[in-house]
């Protein structure tokens, strides 16, 4: 009397197992970093600007910013509507001035020589000093304890010779016309300063 209704109970487990067989799997998903309402051109982001969202990999572009590294305080690069995902082409990157007075510009300057660059670092303390390319008169410090902030081509070894190691510097305005004035009339060299603490 009994078999019945373990029959039953049997019976329903299978159609149930077979069911859930047949039920697809769940595809996998990433979480993203979203953008949670239009944002202009400009806007510097915020917290509440974004939100977190899991997408299939299939719809996660190059270059998705990761849930914990949220370029927050960063300069929205061009208008982003809300659903889109963060990227880090979608905000500037940081300003090569950022920590410096506000009145500070950033002077190019080209140094011929390779060994006045070689030993130079982003952040080192340099002056540049000016030599007369007739080789009239002598040579004069033009800027004096200025900051490196970039040697942009060098960094990538793709200097053309002849034509000098870039070299970016955090100046004042008045500095930042001197050198542009020896630049033309001038070669330029540095002096790497001792560091002070």
């Amino acid at each position: 009397m009994r078999r019945r209704p373990i029959a039953a109970v049997l019976a329903a487990a299978a159609v149930a197992g077979t069911i859930a067989a047949a039920r697809p799997a769940e595809a996998p998903t990433v979480r993203a970093v979203v953008v949670a309402a239009d944002l202009p051109a400009g806007h510097v982001l915020r917290a509440q600007d974004v939100s977190a969202l899991d997408v299939s990999p299939d719809l996660l572009p190059s270059g998705a910013v990761a849930t914990g590294a949220v370029p927050l305080g960063r300069v929205v690069a061009g208008p982003l509507r809300a659903g889109q995902v963060l990227t880090d082409t979608a905000v500037l990157a940081p300003s090569l001035l950022a920590g410096h007075p506000p009145e500070t510009v950033l002077a190019t300057i080209r140094v011929i020589d390779p060994a006045a660059t070689a030993a130079a670092r982003p952040g080192d303390e340099v002056s540049v000093v000016a030599a007369d390319l007739m080789g009239a008169g002598e040579a004069s410090v033009v800027a004096s304890r200025v900051h490196v902030v970039a040697l942009p081509d060098g960094e990538t070894g793709t200097v053309a010779p002849g034509t000098g190691q870039p070299v970016l510097l955090a100046v004042d305005e008045s500095t930042a016309l001197r050198l542009a004035e020896a630049s033309v009339t001038s070669q330029l060299t540095l002096l790497l300063e001792q560091q002070t603490s």
